[in-house]
């Protein structure tokens, strides 16, 4: 809504001076004079626009546009209209009545509205305008009057029923090209001029089908560049931009030069392609480029930051949240084990997203499962609210509440609250469990508490430079411990002189793999000594790849005491 300000004017009638007071509003200058005291009291006051300016019904369908040629439907105001009511075209329909008379057959309907005279100003308010029917040649084969009131950024029209049949009032809209609906989208950063990475080269001579329309989008950008970008760019040797501006009126259409940096010229190689102005973007048809390696450019210069929730999120990784989780023993509530409205990101065994499909009941370690409805959101960083229904009683959707999901480039994160009731739960897609990698089923156990931090004996020595073949895999277990200290070990325990601990935490995913330095603490430092070793999660134990260590005394920990 527009707060448009008007003025109390208190004057003095004794001694009065003429001043101009002058309105600049849509375009128009409509100057107001007054007689009135060189010494003004003058007071501002709110004033709101008329009502008919805050409740109207729209008119923003594209058949009502005066350049909708399309007779298989035709409509008639006479008989969808009430009458006196007060209407503001706007979408397709265009913004405003057309002023000039407009063709037969056109905005769905034989003879076609259009208005006589100018729009009002602002200063003008609200004034009464003839409305003619193009028929038979004649521009003003019916007519009648409407009201038409200056809304600021918008014009309302208080529109009757037409004189008969089949007369309708027209919008200005111009029909949207097929290619501002139907194109294909490049919203990956790999495109953007800002991507100087050249580990993945690629071609639009290759990748391209050809004539094609693109827009460009996300982290792409939102357009073709129009100056010369560096070479090496895009994901390519010779990077492709426009010559020229882009076409600046809604549904323009202008062909461009394309030239492509190399060898020291902004123009080694060059083709033409069509732009199209769709409104609020640009489309392209873009053919094959001349050679290899070549590539179509979007404008973006560097990623947006990620948004917070693609850095700070609780991850679910166990398979008791996996659609494939068909056990009943343990049930499972969000309405109970969540605090609400935080993020999560569906990881490992649990899947790496929301399933978008009914799920039998009695999975995810509840009895109702939760699957979204729709698509997951395409564009990197977009955030979209989905439905999330549970399944129940023979409906996939006895239940339902709103999530949040956000594309963060490589996976999804979903702010959830708490579920409407138990058992109800958020499930992950994992259908089922990966088999475990071959160090998780084949290892060597140690288990004697010789190896143990807690055994201080220095009566029998060992080292693992001389014990150990190397590069087996090895799982602590028993009096030895559970796991590898990942703190500093006191000298001359685990049955050594120098003991080795691991610097860092343990893999926190099924089934992950990291390499992490080891340490062996010796004559008051508790990194001696190091070596890099392989640390793998199976699940509920780790396994550890263990090379020989660098010399005698050092050994190899469990936390055991």
């Amino acid at each position: 809504m527009k707060l448009v300000c008007s003025w109390i004017l208190h004057l003095n009638k004794a001694q009065a001076k003429s001043i101009r007071i002058t309105e600049l509003e849509h375009n128009s200058v409509e100057p107001i004079v007054l007689e009135i005291d060189e010494k003004l009291d003058i007071k501002p006051r709110a004033y709101y626009p008329p009502s008919e300016c805050r409740s109207y019904t729209m008119l923003h369908g594209a058949d009502r546009a005066m350049a909708n040629t399309a007779q298989n439907a035709l409509r008639c105001d006479k008989n969808e209209f009430p009458g006196n009511l007060w209407y503001r075209f706007t979408g397709q329909a265009g913004n405003a009545m057309p002023t000039s008379c407009v063709l037969e057959k056109r905005c769905g309907t034989h003879a076609p509205g259009w208005m006589v005279g100018a729009h009002p100003t602002l200063a003008q308010g609200m004034v009464t305008r003839k409305v003619c029917y193009h028929w038979t040649k004649n521009c003003c084969r019916w007519s009648n009057y409407i009201k038409v009131r200056n809304c600021g950024a918008f014009y309302v029209y208080q529109l009757p029923k037409t004189p008969v049949c089949w007369l309708r009032y027209c919008g200005n809209g111009i029909p949207q090209p097929p290619e501002c609906r139907r194109y294909t989208v490049f919203n990956s950063f790999d495109r953007a001029i800002g991507n100087t990475a050249q580990n993945s080269l690629k071609c639009d001579q290759r990748d391209l089908p050809g004539n094609l329309w693109y827009r460009f989008l996300g982290a792409a950008g939102n357009a073709m560049p129009t100056s010369c970008v560096p070479v090496k760019r895009c994901g390519t040797h010779a990077p492709g931009w426009i010559v020229g501006s882009h076409p600046s009126l809604r549904y323009s259409l202008v062909t461009r030069k394309v030239c492509y940096h190399w060898s020291g010229s902004c123009c080694r190689w060059s083709n033409y392609i069509k732009v199209r102005n769709c409104g609020g973007f640009y489309v392209y048809q873009l053919p094959k480029t001349p050679v290899c390696w070549l590539r179509y450019c979007g404008n973006r210069v560097s990623l947006p930051p990620p948004p917070p929730e693609c850095r700070r999120y609780t991850v679910f990784n166990s398979f008791d949240r996996a659609i494939g989780n068909t056990a009943q023993n343990s049930l499972k509530c969000d309405q109970r084990d969540l605090p609400g409205n935080l993020w999560y990101r569906f990881l490992g065994a649990a899947g790496n997203a929301m399933p978008t499909s009914c799920v039998p009941v009695k999975r995810c370690g509840t009895h109702a499962p939760g699957w979204i409805v729709g698509s997951h959101p395409s564009l990197r960083y977009s955030l979209v609210t989905r439905k999330v229904c549970y399944h129940w009683s023979g409906s996939c959707c006895r239940w339902s509440n709103y999530i949040k999901v956000r594309n963060c480039g490589g996976f999804y994160v979903y702010q959830l609250p708490k579920t409407p009731v138990c058992w109800l739960r958020y499930c992950g897609n994992r259908v089922s469990l990966p088999p475990p990698p071959p160090e998780c089923r084949r290892y060597t156990v140690f288990n004697s508490f010789d190896r143990a931090i807690g055994n201080t004996a220095q009566n029998s020595l060992k080292c693992d430079q001389r014990d150990l073949p190397g590069n087996l895999w090895y799982r602590f277990l028993g009096a030895a411990g559970n796991a590898m200290p990942t703190s500093c070990v006191p000298v001359r325990r685990c049955g050594t002189h120098a003991p080795g601990w691991m610097v860092g935490s343990h893999p926190s995913l099924r089934y992950n793999l990291v390499t992490r330095k080891v340490c062996y603490h010796w004559s008051g430092s508790c990194c001696r000594w190091s070596n890099s070793i392989k640390v793998r999660n199976c699940g509920g134990f780790y396994v550890y790849q263990l090379p020989k260590t660098p010399v005698c005394m050092l050994r190899y920990c469990g936390r055991g005491y």
